[in-house]
């Protein structure tokens, strides 16, 4: 397979997942990554201008709104025995759900028959303005769940460049292309449990019933390898102008 411009790029190298919403309308948008996943929009979450040419969306939790990949397609996104990294730019907003997903491949227990969670989900948390990334979620077994979360994510309305790096044990955060303070579980961050089961969900629960995002979200993205605080910052100041900051 020929190699383009995007594969040559050394911040695309192991990316497995890119969403960079250039469609701008419609209900799919499709992944720039050698993947070639598309994710469905459901119950129509707006799509909204950005600087350059450049889209995003905007979503309503009152509306149940929020994207899907079928499982089969998204296997690359299992990570269970690799380093990881996620980045997404992201604003939200206060409405009437605590806890709202930004994204994950993942299950949780099921009482009563306490089937162990599985998995990895990234979180935003708005009473304390956190966002978790949990892996292998199974709060009937907390030794089985390990979690890493950052705080100071208002919902001021402007949009920030979250990211987060897995090497081995330890996860770092990153805010606007800077490492920022991160808590991670003793026990470190266990592999997440195969998941066979679940779609790639952004902005929703993994039932797909509850726990939507409220707020915008751009360019959800996912690589296979643990990027460096240089390739953190080398996103921010590629992509900062696309939001005025």
């Amino acid at each position: 397979m020929a190699r383009t411009f995007y594969d040559n790029l050394a911040i695309n190298q192991d990316i497995e997942l890119d969403l960079s919403m250039l469609e701008a309308t419609g209900a799919i948008t499709h992944d720039e990554s050698k993947n070639h996943i598309i994710a469905t929009l459901h119950n129509t979450p707006i799509w909204q201008a950005l600087a350059a040419g450049r889209y995003g969306l905007r979503f309503h939790e009152a509306n149940s709104e929020y994207l899907d990949a079928p499982v089969a397609d998204t296997t690359a996104l299992n990570f269970t025995s690799t380093d990881y990294s996620l980045a997404v730019w992201l604003s939200a907003g206060h409405y009437d759900d605590d806890d709202m997903i930004i994204m994950g491949r993942y299950s949780v227990d099921a009482a009563p028959a306490h089937i162990p969670g599985s998995g990895w989900e990234l979180y935003y948390y708005d009473p304390n303005n956190t966002i978790t990334l949990r892996h292998s979620h199974n709060s009937l077994a907390p030794n089985l769940t390990s979690s890493s979360f950052s705080r100071g994510w208002t919902y001021d309305g402007d949009m920030h460049l979250f990211g987060a790096t897995r090497i081995g044990g330890a996860m770092q955060h990153y805010r606007d292309g800077y490492p920022i303070a991160t808590t991670v579980e003793a026990s470190g961050m266990l592999d997440p449990d195969t998941n066979v089961t679940y779609d790639l969900v952004i902005g929703c629960r993994f039932t797909k019933d509850t726990h939507y995002w409220h707020g915008r979200l751009h360019r959800p993205r996912a690589w296979s390898r643990g990027l460096s605080d240089d390739d953190h910052r080398f996103i921010w100041e590629m992509e900062r102008d696309w939001f005025g900051v």
